[in-house]
């Protein structure tokens, strides 16, 4: 069960960090704006 909820937490995080990388809006965390 535990591996369920990691594999379901690093899908969200790669589609996250894939989503500002291909999107990046002034909206978003500003995480490597230098």
């Amino acid at each position: 069960m535990f591996e369920l909820f990691f594999d379901l937490v690093f899908v969200y995080a790669i589609s996250r960090i894939t989503a500002m990388i291909h999107h990046p809006v002034n909206g978003g965390i500003p995480l490597a704006t230098f």
